[in-house]
């Protein structure tokens, strides 16, 4: 697969936290959202199928099954099966297509050497689909861009968003099978993550965060992408 480079305007992304719900904790407000907080968070995560789980109760584990609902909510995401989003892409003028680069993306999170999805208690971890000459992102909530300009320089894709000053998302492929790093750059700012297209999400086991009663802090044993 050819090496891409793609620049484009993005939102920043926040970090995530960690959980352990055998221990003991304390609770913290944090607007209208009560965190559940861990006050030792050294866990060592289960690799179970879901199945076997009280889902009733704060699970922290891998999801080793096929099928899971977790593993179907992932997949089935679709940022332009919105109508305002739907609305707002008909309203971009003249509608071009880049069938190399068109494609859903998703965060692909390192822990103890190893490549996993992640399914967030509180939102989805960082997504994005290129539809056209539209720019769709999602983590807390949808938003959308559009795609001014592209260009294609030494195997690289430029692509230029409408808005000022400039941001930029750098993409390119990793010596992974499947696996990319997405660079975020902004006058303010610069973080690395790694990414996967959706097409290659059943390549990457998923650990969950589930909490279907309260908010838990986010699980933040990750590695950052080298």
């Amino acid at each position: 697969m050819k090496k891409l480079t793609f620049i484009i305007f993005i939102f920043a992304i926040c970090s995530c936290k960690s959980q352990n719900k055998n221990q003991k904790a304390e609770k913290m407000e944090i607007g209208e959202i009560t965190w559940f907080i861990p006050l030792n968070q050294d866990t060592i995560i289960e690799s179970i199928d879901p199945a076997q789980l009280d889902l009733k109760k704060q699970q922290l584990f891998i999801d080793v099954s096929k099928n899971s609902i977790f593993k179907r909510s992932i997949k089935h995401w679709s940022p332009t099966s919105n109508e305002e989003i739907q609305e707002q892409i008909k309203n971009f003028e003249a509608q071009k297509s880049y069938p190399e680069i068109e494609r859903k993306w998703i965060t692909i999170r390192k822990y103890q050497g190893e490549f996993y999805n992640y399914d967030p208690c509180n939102g989805n971890d960082f997504r994005m689909e290129i539809k056209g000459n539209a720019l769709i992102f999602e983590e807390l909530e949808k938003t959308i861009f559009k795609i001014e300009k592209v260009n294609l320089i030494n195997n690289k894709w430029i692509l230029k968003s409408t808005f000022s000053p400039e941001i930029y998302l750098i993409i390119e492929k990793t010596n992974i099978n499947n696996l990319y790093t997405l660079n975020f750059k902004s006058p303010h700012a610069e973080k690395k993550y790694y990414i996967t297209s959706f097409d290659n999400i059943d390549k990457f086991n998923l650990i969950v965060n589930h909490c279907p009663i309260e908010k838990v802090r986010e699980f933040d044993k990750f590695q950052d992408p080298e």
